[in-house]
């Protein structure tokens, strides 16, 4: 029996830990990787501030090859990548994290830290 509830709450906690990590709560929501630029926008009247933008541009070249003997073409691909940094009001603190989205998409939550 201890040994079951021992197992249980290692289970929740495990479940709790991986949540925390995977968004940062914003009211009754969570801002997360998928979300749009436009849906952070909108979760962040809730809860905090967007403190500042810029812009980052990121080229990768892929090659193309048109069958066998045929040209092999280069062609460089750029994404947009913006990043963002946000202040949002959680646990009775303020804390600021930075946001990258790859075109208008949010791919990853920087560290956190405590800020006025």
């Amino acid at each position: 029996m201890k040994r079951s509830i021992l197992m249980l709450f290692i289970i929740i906690l495990v479940l709790t830990f991986g949540q925390a990590t995977a968004g940062i709560r914003c009211g009754n929501d969570f801002i997360s990787p998928g979300d749009s630029t436009f849906e952070v926008t909108l979760k962040m009247e809730k809860c905090g501030e967007i403190m500042g933008k810029e812009n980052v541009s990121k080229e990768t070249t892929t090659t193309k090859e048109h069958g066998p003997g045929r040209d092999t073409r280069k062609i460089e691909v750029e994404k947009m990548i913006e990043r963002w940094y946000i202040r949002v009001q959680e646990h009775g603190g303020k804390y600021c994290y930075p946001l990258t989205f790859e075109e208008g998409i949010l791919k990853e939550i920087g560290n956190w830290k405590k800020c006025d």
